[in-house]
């Protein structure tokens, strides 16, 4: 809940006591970022750069690769060049 007086801390400006926002989301249109979307972003930007898994696991501090797992996405530019080098190195 917001306070009268409070001040944006990405654009300073006066924010207004509003009930019906989320708390932490940014009046002046900014969405709300926490640590956890952070590290999704951060295992997703690592494994898309094609680090290995085992490395990214040891980085984010988990015991299971299962739960790294969880935390990135591919892209399909990362699927597809790991397809292609999987096919060269066969035909080879």
């Amino acid at each position: 809940m917001r306070l009268a007086g409070q001040i944006c801390c990405v654009c300073k400006a006066s924010l207004p006591p509003e009930p019906n926002q989320r708390p932490g989301e940014r009046y002046c249109g900014i969405p709300h970022i926490n640590v956890h979307r952070l590290r999704h972003t951060y295992a997703t930007n690592l494994a898309n750069a094609n680090i290995d898994s085992l490395i990214l696991k040891d980085l984010m501090g988990h015991r299971s690769l299962s739960t790294t797992a969880r935390y990135f996405k591919l892209n399909d530019t990362t699927v597809s060049r790991g397809y292609f080098s999987a096919i060269e190195y066969l035909r080879q």
